[in-house]
């Protein structure tokens, strides 16, 4: 995730000269901004996230994932980020909704929390395996493994800090540690959440690419049928009443035949 941190990657990422950029990966485009600078309508970050989501073919690249460090939403409503989640919203999401942005990946707070895809805080499919609905889920991923924020649920180590309530629209969060996976084919994206603790996925969501599965021939199946084809079917269907028929009377008139030549060898007692 990207972090406010000015330190080199090391994987071969843009210098911090410019902390917004985009990459294509095999069948997904990701975007990345920093939420640390102007990110408004005007600003240079907006105008680069608005053309680069433009330029995006979606036929090649059919998800687009876009990722940054302070969260769009999250149920841990520090006062202090307030305004940025509100400004992202007004400013960004329309451009993730018109563009068809499919996953927003956010680090900052140190859980782990799923959204549903959201639009204007409403939530748009609550279920974990669904065909893009026109807005994105939306993911933190800060769990790797430094704990120093409230947590959402009461712990030995700290009992008494408030617990923040989760909202429906949050579908799935915990305090342990983890890393997620992502995988991506022409038809669908993956993510799961493996946890530190037992290498077990303890949650996961399947997002459909919308123009797949609007062009799959399963969900439409055109046949070109000739003008006449009504009339064929009806010649076709009567020869084959008339063949039946046939069959049927002809095995009747043999039957008949084969029993009246039929004579009993005996039918007398000895």
């Amino acid at each position: 995730m990207p972090g406010n941190s000015s330190s080199p990657t090391g994987i071969g990422a843009p210098d911090t000269q410019n902390l917004h950029y985009s990459f294509d990966a095999g069948v997904v485009h990701f975007v990345y901004m920093s939420t640390e600078t102007d990110f408004t309508q005007g600003s240079d970050q907006y105008n680069f996230i608005k053309a680069d989501l433009e330029r995006v073919n979606q036929s090649r690249t059919p998800f687009i994932v876009f990722q940054s460090h302070r969260p769009m939403y999250t149920s841990s409503n520090e006062v202090k980020d307030t305004v940025h989640r509100e400004q992202m919203i007004e400013h960004l999401e329309r451009l993730f909704v018109k563009h068809n942005v499919t996953l927003a990946l956010w680090g900052h707070i140190h859980r782990y929390e799923r959204f549903c895809p959201m639009k204007n805080y409403q939530c748009l499919n609550t279920s974990l395996s669904f065909v893009y609905p026109g807005a994105p889920a939306h993911v933190v991923m800060g769990m790797a493994g430094q704990d120093y924020q409230p947590s959402w649920e009461p712990r030995p180590d700290h009992p008494d800090v408030p617990i923040f309530p989760q909202p429906e629209r949050s579908m799935y969060r915990s305090g342990e540690f983890g890393y997620t996976k992502l995988i991506a084919t022409r038809e669908k994206m993956t993510l799961m959440y493996i946890g530190n603790h037992d290498g077990q996925v303890h949650d996961m969501v399947e997002i459909f690419s919308a123009s797949v599965h609007d062009n799959s021939t399963t969900d439409k199946l055109v046949v070109a049928v000739p003008k006449n084809a009504w009339l064929y079917m009806e010649i076709a269907g009567g020869v084959m009443l008339a063949l039946l028929l046939g069959f049927v009377a002809g095995f009747s008139v043999r039957r008949k035949r084969e029993t009246a030549r039929w004579t009993p060898a005996g039918n007398e007692e000895s």
